[in-house]
């Protein structure tokens, strides 16, 4: 039996378990801003006055902003550890 040739100690090794980690977290970023849109923008059938809208929009924004900011430092610290 040949065994696979795979050397975990190899830059191109690492290189592309950064890129994979860094291509995870994007895709999972990418899903929360798309899948929180409509949460984040209130509609302007919900009866709240225009500077409560904005307010309102804008601590969601910072909600979601907060969550990738997150997963950045996550995706990080895992490429960085290399676990």
């Amino acid at each position: 039996m040949i065994p696979l040739s795979v050397d975990p100690t190899s830059q191109s090794y690492a290189a592309g378990q950064v890129f994979g980690t860094f291509a995870v977290a994007a895709l999972a970023i990418t899903f929360l801003w798309r899948l929180s849109k409509p949460w984040r923008n209130v509609a302007d059938k919900s009866g709240i006055a225009p500077a409560e809208r904005k307010r309102v929009q804008g601590k969601r924004n910072q909600v979601v902003v907060l969550a990738t900011v997150l997963i950045t430092v996550f995706a990080g610290m895992k490429a960085a550890s290399g676990l």
